[in-house]
């Protein structure tokens, strides 16, 4: 009689209810390998993000189309060591998208570098606490804004070159020559551009429409950089929906996404000045100044750095990005 207590007491022990904890992992132990549950995959990032390294990029974007497509992906960027602006820029549009389009930020491994984890913070698309306090000077020299479609049409892009983005990036005793100063409104027009005409045609309609706006001073070099950045339709496109002016010739139509951007540097034709002359006006100014201006969009890139020249590259950008970049006068070196 005893033996039997015992037995049901035992039996009924092991019908014990799991703790709610741990509901999850019922059924995981002790099946064979084939009925296990399984961890999600995984998207590695490598350990560099840049726009303009081809092979970098090629596998950024791989990496950030695969977990736009898969969501339930976890993203390992424990190995991420180094960023520059151009990728910090096209990354953190990666997030907004992300978010936008299921409602939900991404899955990460968390970066296991302190700097890259002070960019992740910065970039405002992680919040690591242990990080809060500390400093990267060639972080903080950077300015990354972005603007969605209905806050983008009160911006006042002149004015707030000069009196926000100027004074609160720019350290120390240093001014910009009379030239470069003017370069200021043709990058205004060239935001101003991003603003009519990315998201037109097939982007119409879609969800997410956001513009991004980064700055860098880098002291070292004594450089500052502007960049622009959509991820619109691109010029090619949009110069084949709007051909008027652009495309006048039947050559035109078969050009490349390289030679498209090189056709819009040009200006439109038979524009004396203001629109349709944008980038060709803001080339002239920055070459007076020794500036440069690099444009990627589609296949297509476009230098005015004549060893860098320009091409069709391998991996696609989507948009366009415009990076402007000429030399600052220091009066004196902090």
């Amino acid at each position: 009689m005893s033996s039997n207590i015992r037995y049901l007491k035992k039996k009924k022990r092991r019908k014990k209810k799991h703790p709610i904890k741990y509901l999850k992992y019922k059924g995981c132990f002790g099946n064979p390998r084939h009925l296990r549950c399984e961890s999600p995959e995984e998207i590695d990032f490598g350990t560099y993000l840049s726009v303009f390294n081809e092979p970098v990029f090629e596998k950024m974007r791989n990496d950030m189309e695969d977990a736009l497509e898969n969501p339930d992906k976890i993203l390992d960027m424990s190995k991420i060591n180094r960023i520059d602006i151009c990728g910090g820029l096209v990354l953190k549009a990666f997030f907004d998208e992300y978010k936008s389009r299921h409602n939900k930020k991404p899955r990460i491994k968390a970066p296991q570098i302190i700097k890259t984890r002070v960019i992740f913070n910065y970039l405002k698309i992680k919040n690591y606490m242990d990080v809060k306090n500390i400093h990267e000077k060639d972080v903080d020299c950077w300015q990354i804004l972005s603007w969605d479609e209905s806050e983008s049409k009160e911006i006042h892009f002149p004015k707030l070159i000069r009196e926000q983005v100027i004074p609160k990036g720019w350290r120390g005793k240093h001014s910009l020559s009379e030239d470069s100063s003017d370069v200021a409104g043709h990058i205004s027009e060239a935001f101003y551009n991003c603003i009519e005409h990315a998201y037109t045609g097939k982007k119409e309609s879609e969800k997410f429409k956001r513009w991004y706006f980064g700055v860098g001073d880098y002291m070292e070099s004594k450089r500052y950089t502007f960049l622009v950045y959509d991820k619109g339709i691109g010029i090619k496109t949009r110069l084949m929906d709007n051909s008027d002016g652009w495309l006048t010739k039947a050559s035109d139509w078969t050009k490349s996404d390289y030679e498209m951007i090189e056709l819009a540097t040009k200006g439109m034709r038979g524009a004396s000045e203001g629109r349709g002359k944008g980038l060709s006006s803001a080339i002239n100014e920055l070459q007076k100044n020794d500036g440069e201006i690099d444009i990627i969009s589609g296949y297509g890139y476009f230098s005015t750095d004549k060893e860098r020249g320009g091409k069709n590259r391998k991996p696609y950008l989507q948009g366009t990005l415009v990076a402007f970049s000429f030399p600052v006068k220091y009066s004196e070196d902090v």
